[in-house]
C-alpha cells in the first residue's frame, strides 16, 4: 500500500427538519405530502447498481430489502419475515413475506432475490459486500438460501438500506446493461412503499403511496416530493419558510448553526452512523519524506482535532481516533491517540535527521483538496505544520475528477478526504484506488472512453479520464467481452516509453536507467489493474476478469504497445470455432462508428500512433493454440490520461 491516513474528524452531516407541534410523539396519522430536498441530482434511481446519497435516498424508498436495521443495529423483518443461519455460518435461510408485489403487480419471489444479489455483485460500486456470496439458491418461491464460502458477519447489514435492493427480473433480466437501463429513470418498477411518479432532472423526483404494499397500512403518507436544490442558501432558506420539511446530510456550519436557532426546524447529528462520514488527512508513502513513519506521526501530533472541530466546524463535528466511525457498533475507541504536542512533534522532526534551515523551515509538502468542504481543513494545515517546520502549500483542484487524477497518480503528499464506512468497515473503498465509489460525487460520474459509452459522456458531468495503460487493453478486449467469447482468465504484457510511467521523479525513469535497458515494473500489482478490471467487468454483467498485467518500460519517449493473450470459451451447447476473419469481422463491426479505432490487417507499430488519437487493434486467432492474441498501440500522451 502507498497510502496511510490521520483520522480528523467524524462529518458534520445533520438531518434537518420541522419540529412536530406536539413534544410528544402522537399516533402517526395516515396521509399528507413530505417535501424533502436534496442537494445533488441522481444519475438514476436504482440503487442495486449505484452508490451514493443521491440514488440511495429515493432509492429506498422505491426499493424494499430483505431486512431492516433500528438505531440499536438491530436488524428487523421486511421482505423477508424470518430467517435461520446454520450452525457453521455458511448458509442463511430467509422466509419472504407472503403476498409481497412488485409495483406492476407482478409478485416479488426468491427468484427476484437471487437475480438482485447477482446483479448487485456484478455492478454495485460496494459488490465486495457479498464476495462471501458463492451462490443464492431458490427451493421455493418464498424461500431463499444464501450459500457462503465462509461466515460473513456483515451480510445482514449489506442486505439492508439502499445496499441490498430487490430489483424485478422481468424488467432488468432482458440483456440490456443494468447501469444504462433506461428503466432505472423511467417507468420505475419497484418493490417498496413508494412509487415514481415523475423524475425530472436537476428538478424533483415525485413518488407516490403504493397501495398493495406489504406492509398492511404502510406508508402512512399519500406522497414525497424530492426537491433538488443545490444551493445551499436556497435550501436554508426554503426550510425557514416552510416550503421543505426535510433536508439530509447536511455538512455547512454556518446552515447548521443557524437552522438550530430557527424554532420549527428541529436539527439532529443522529441516523449517520450506518453511513459513517469520515474526514481524513492522507498521506502518500511512496515518496519522501511522507514514506517515513516518523514524519507521519509528527504531523499527527501537529494536528489539533480540537481546533479543527470546534473552530473549523464550529462544533457540528467530533473528533476521530480511528477510521471508523465513533457511532458505529465496530468502533474500537481504545486505540493510540495522537493528541496534540507540538513539542513531541519536532523532537521527532529532530531526532529523525530533518533539521532546519535558515528560514526555520525544514522541508515543503503539499496538501491538496478537491472539493469546497475540504478547504478550510487543507488550509489549516498551512499555519499548523509551519509550527514544526514544514512549508505546506495547499493545491485546490477543479473538481472531483483532476482531484482523483492527481491522487491516483500519486502526485501529492497530502490529501484532505472524505470517505464513508457504510454498516461494515469492509463496504468502503478508497475513492481512487479500484472501484471509485464516491458516495458524493461518483453518482454522475462514467468511464470516459468514448468508443464504449458516447451516451453516457455526453449526458453525464463529471467525465473519469481513462488512463493510458486501461486504455489500450480495454479496447482491445472489449468486442470479445461484450459477446461473451472469452473466458475469464486474461494476460496483458503491455510495453511503455518513459511518459507512460507517469511524471513522478524516481531512479528508474533517469536517462542511465532506461537507456538500451528493458524491465518489468510495479508486478506486484499496477495502479491501473483495478481500472482495467472494473471496466472490463462492465462491459458484461456475467464476466468477472482475472487480469495479469505486466508493463514493462522500454527506451522510448513515448507510446503503448499491448499483447493480450486470452482463451475462447466452450459454450454448453457447443460453439463455433473462431477464424481469423470472423474476429476481425467483429471487431470492425464493434468499432464501425468509432473512427479513432482502426483494426489492422498486421501487427500495429508505436510509430504509426506517434502523434495521433488513433489506437490501433490487430486481433490475431492462434491457430496453434486456439487462444485469442489481440495487439494494440497507441500514443500514450495523445490517447491517455495525458490527452483524452
Amino acid at each position: 500500500m502507498g497510502l496511510t491516513k490521520q483520522w480528523v474528524s467524524a462529518l458534520g452531516a445533520v438531518l434537518l427538519a420541522l419540529s412536530a407541534v406536539s413534544v410528544q410523539a402522537e399516533t402517526p396519522k395516515q396521509g399528507g405530502t413530505l417535501v424533502w430536498s436534496i442537494g445533488t441530482t441522481p444519475r438514476h434511481l436504482n440503487p442495486a447498481v449505484q452508490s451514493g446519497i443521491a440514488t440511495g435516498a429515493p432509492g429506498a424508498q422505491l426499493f424494499a430489502t430483505l431486512v431492516r436495521f433500528d438505531d440499536k443495529w438491530n436488524a428487523h423483518p421486511y421482505l423477508a419475515k424470518s430467517w435461520q443461519t446454520s450452525t457453521d455460518g455458511l448458509a442463511v435461510t430467509f422466509n419472504l413475506v407472503d403476498g409481497a408485489t412488485f409495483h406492476d403487480g407482478t409478485p416479488i419471489t426468491s427468484k427476484d432475490v437471487a437475480f438482485s444479489i447477482k446483479t448487485i455483485k456484478a455492478n454495485h460500486p460496494f459488490k465486495t459486500m457479498f464476495r462471501a456470496v458463492s451462490s443464492v439458491e431458490t427451493p421455493s418461491p418464498n424461500t431463499v438460501v444464501f450459500k457462503l464460502s465462509k461466515p460473513h458477519p456483515a451480510l445482514m447489514l449489506a442486505l439492508s438500506s439502499q445496499l441490498g435492493s430487490i430489483i424485478p427480473e422481468h424488467i432488468y433480466g432482458d440483456g440490456q446493461d443494468p447501469k444504462k437501463h433506461p428503466r432505472n429513470s423511467k417507468d420505475v418498477v419497484g418493490s417498496g412503499p413508494f412509487k415514481l411518479i415523475e423524475f425530472v432532472r436537476d428538478q424533483h423526483i415525485i413518488m407516490e403511496r403504493y397501495e398493495d404494499f406489504f406492509i398492511e397500512g404502510r406508508p402512512y403518507l399519500d406522497k414525497l416530493v424530492i426537491r433538488i436544490i443545490k444551493d445551499p442558501s436556497a435550501r436554508s432558506l426554503g426550510r425557514e419558510n416552510g416550503e421543505i420539511h426535510l433536508s439530509a446530510f447536511e455538512s455547512t456550519p454556518q446552515d447548521i448553526l443557524h437552522s438550530k436557532k430557527v424554532p420549527h426546524l428541529t436539527a439532529t447529528d443522529q441516523g449517520y452512523a450506518a453511513i459513517g462520514p469520515i474526514t481524513w488527512l492522507a498521506f502518500n508513502t511512496k515518496s519522501k519524506p511522507t514514506s517515513d513513519k516518523r514524519v507521519r506521526q509528527a504531523i499527527a501530533y501537529a494536528v489539533d482535532r480540537n481546533f479543527l472541530v470546534n473552530a473549523v466546524m464550529m462544533g457540528t463535528s467530533r473528533p476521530a481516533y480511528t477510521g471508523i466511525h465513533p457511532d458505529s457498533i465496530f468502533h474500537e475507541p481504545n486505540v493510540a491517540r495522537y493528541d496534540l504536542d507540538i513539542d513531541k512533534a519536532n523532537a521527532m522532526l529532530d531526532e529523525a535527521g530533518y533539521a532546519r534551515g535558515a528560514d526555520g523551515m525544514r522541508f515543503a509538502l503539499t496538501v491538496d483538496y478537491g472539493w469546497p468542504s475540504a478547504k478550510p481543513m487543507a488550509e489549516y494545515m498551512k499555519p499548523q505544520l509551519k509550527k514544526i517546520g514544514i512549508d505546506v502549500t495547499v493545491r485546490t483542484s477543479a473538481g472531483f475528477p483532476a482531484w482523483a487524477k492527481t491522487v491516483s497518480t500519486w502526485d501529492f503528499d497530502m490529501t484532505v478526504d472524505v470517505v464513508f464506512n457504510w454498516g461494515d468497515p469492509s463496504v468502503y473503498k478508497k475513492w481512487y484506488n479500484s472501484d471509485h465509489p464516491s458516495p458524493e460525487l461518483l453518482k454522475e460520474s462514467v468511464y470516459g472512453l468514448t468508443e464504449l459509452d458516447k451516451e453516457g459522456i455526453a449526458a453525464a458531468k463529471i467525465i473519469a479520464n481513462p488512463g493510458c495503460y486501461p486504455t489500450g487493453a480495454i479496447l482491445a478486449l472489449a468486442p470479445v467481452i461484450k459477446e461473451g467469447l472469452v473466458s475469464e482468465n486474461i494476460i496483458v504484457d503491455a510495453k511503455s516509453g518513459v511518459s507512460g510511467a507517469g511524471r513522478g521523479f524516481s531512479l528508474g525513469t533517469h536517462f542511465s536507467e532506461v537507456n538500451e535497458n528493458v524491465f518489468a515494473y510495479a508486478t506486484d500489482g499496477h495502479r491501473h489493474l483495478p481500472e482495467i478490471t472494473q471496466e472490463l467487468a462492465r462491459l458484461n454483467n456475467q464476466y468477472e476478469p482475472k487480469v495479469i498485467f505486466t508493463p514493462h518500460l522500454i527506451p522510448m519517449t513515448r507510446g503503448i504497445l499491448d499483447t493480450v493473450y486470452v482463451d475462447f470459451v466452450s459454450h454448453e451447447h457447443g460453439s463455433t470455432k473462431q477464424t481469423n476473419e470472423t474476429i476481425a469481422s467483429l471487431y470492425r463491426d464493434f468499432y464501425q462508428n468509432s473512427p479513432f479505432v482502426k483494426v489492422v490487417s498486421t501487427p500495429p507499430q508505436t510509430k504509426q500512433t506517434w502523434g495521433n488519437n488513433n489506437c490501433l487493434i490487430y486481433p490475431k486467432v492462434d491457430e496453434r493454440t486456439g487462444q485469442l492474441v489481440v495487439f494494440a498501440a497507441l500514443d500514450n500522451l495523445v490517447k491517455g490520461a495525458a490527452g483524452q
